[in-house]
């Protein structure tokens, strides 16, 4: 460059990012590299497992527009039905979705967790064969205060938690539509087995949020591949620190069928 050249422009935070080479963990010494460099970042993070590297990251009722248009009557459903099955009635709206969360009921929560060996366990947990050819897994990392300063600006509440904080209640789905308002992080009380098991978090959506652009700033979330021939190996060693069905899904039905293989050998 001649001594009177202008000097190129400095490339913006986004293009920084795509330059980047993919992020990838093949063992879990990939991960614990990955989680020693990422202590000099704000942190802590959040993950989520998905068994395919192509899914987008969203809450499961923003993947039909049937689920999300009866959002409100699918909670009333389950909540007749369920009622007289409990032994313990939900108290709050929150209680309530949660609960129809836990047992598979389409809503507008989207479950993390805090231990990134649990996020990698559900990367992992099937090959998820595709034309007979084991597909790529992703573990995502979420900053939940970065996420959280996106939506509420600087000055807004630091850990944000369901029953607790009155924001939240802008994002129940019977409330009035209000102005557009970007995905949150929160915590919750723990009051499910799975949910202690698996050190669970949330992000919650607003109805009037395009679920879709959690995957569109790799400031807040980051997306690690896991290659599909790296899956059974990350399986055994999970295992070998005790992070297995049995241990993540802490219910008789895994249990049994973790001593039954155990012997199957």
């Amino acid at each position: 460059m001649s001594e009177d050249a202008a000097p190129a422009p400095a490339p913006a935070p986004d293009e920084i990012a795509d330059s980047e080479p993919e992020a990838v963990i093949q063992s879990l010494s990939d991960l614990m590299t990955r989680m020693r460099a990422s202590r000099e970042l704000d942190g802590p993070f959040w993950y989520r497992g998905q068994s395919r590297f192509t899914w987008d990251v969203s809450a499961r009722i923003a993947r039909n527009r049937t689920f999300l248009r009866n959002e409100v009557t699918m909670l009333k459903r389950f909540r007749q039905d369920a009622a007289p099955r409990l032994r313990e009635k939900p108290s709050t709206e929150w209680e309530w979705i949660f609960l129809a969360q836990h047992y598979g009921l389409p809503t507008r929560l989207l479950d993390w967790t805090e231990n990134p060996l649990v996020g990698l366990y559900f990367a992992v947990e099937t090959d998820d064969a595709d034309m007979d050819e084991a597909v790529d897994g992703a573990l995502y990392e979420l900053d939940p205060d970065a996420l959280n300063k996106d939506s509420f600006g600087e000055g807004g509440p630091g850990v944000v938690m369901f029953d607790h904080d009155q924001h939240l209640d802008d994002y129940l789905p019977q409330a009035t539509s209000k102005p557009r308002m970007g995905a949150i992080a929160a915590i919750a009380g723990r009051s499910f087995d799975r949910i202690i098991a698996q050190s669970g978090t949330f992000t919650v959506t607003h109805k009037d949020h395009v679920a879709s652009e959690l995957n569109d700033n790799p400031r807040i979330v980051r997306k690690i591949r896991i290659p599909a021939p790296a899956k059974p190996f990350i399986r055994e060693e999970l295992a070998d620190i005790n992070i297995r069905a049995s241990t993540v899904y802490p219910d008789l039905e895994h249990l049994a069928t973790y001593v039954r293989e155990r012997y199957e050998r």
